[in-house]
């Protein structure tokens, strides 16, 4: 690397987003838990504003395929 592309990696560092808060996950197999555990985990003294959610979506295989 150069010290011109260091410079640019460098400036680009500085301006990403940090991190604002903790991770939570939830394991979901529809649209109506995802909603009902989303409200639940927002609801609970576990949640705070800022946190983040990655929501997991399990499918099932179809006659033995990948979905």
């Amino acid at each position: 690397m150069n010290r011109n592309t260091l410079r640019r990696l460098e400036a680009l560092e500085q301006k990403a987003p940090q991190d604002t808060g903790k991770w939570h996950t939830i394991l979901v197999a529809s649209d109506e838990e995802e909603e009902q555990k989303t409200a639940e985990l927002k609801a609970s003294p576990k949640w705070t504003e800022g946190d983040n959610l990655m929501v997991i979506r399990l499918v099932a295989a179809v006659d033995g395929r990948p979905a």
